[in-house]
């Protein structure tokens, strides 16, 4: 239940955004927390290869943004969600290495940033005049 999280973990690879209804029920769930102020945790798979050991579906931030194959959601993007900083989770041999910064930031306080309802406000209400009449 999302009422009981204090963030959320958004994976962002090449499949986030591009799986069809996968990614929109996903897109709806994220869109769901950030109505609710819960903080997002951004984790960025960037591009690599794992050798024997499976797939790995990193990706250049960009192709998160727009790609042949769609992107993140516009009212995703408008609404603020990478307004905090993604941390990137790289390939072997510096998955190690990035695991270990991932937890240390993890166990850090959660830092709630009201972005997405003041976001789409801004975006929503006209800006009053500068001129004087």
């Amino acid at each position: 239940d999302l009422d009981e999280c204090e963030q959320i973990l958004v994976l962002l690879n090449s499949k986030t955004w591009t799986c069809g209804r996968q990614s929109h029920l996903f897109a709806l769930e994220v869109t769901r927390a950030m109505r609710r102020h819960i903080p997002l945790f951004l984790v960025h798979e960037t591009p690599g290869s794992l050798s024997t050991s499976g797939s790995w579906d990193g990706c250049q931030f960009s192709a998160l943004i727009e790609n042949e194959r769609g992107g993140t959601p516009k009212e995703l993007l408008q609404a603020g969600i990478y307004n905090r900083i993604a941390l990137a989770l790289k390939a072997p041999p510096l998955l190690d290495i990035s695991l270990m910064l991932i937890v240390d930031e993890l166990g850090k306080p959660v830092e709630y940033h009201h972005t997405s309802a003041v976001s789409l406000k801004l975006l929503t209400t006209p800006r009053p005049s500068s001129r004087s009449h």
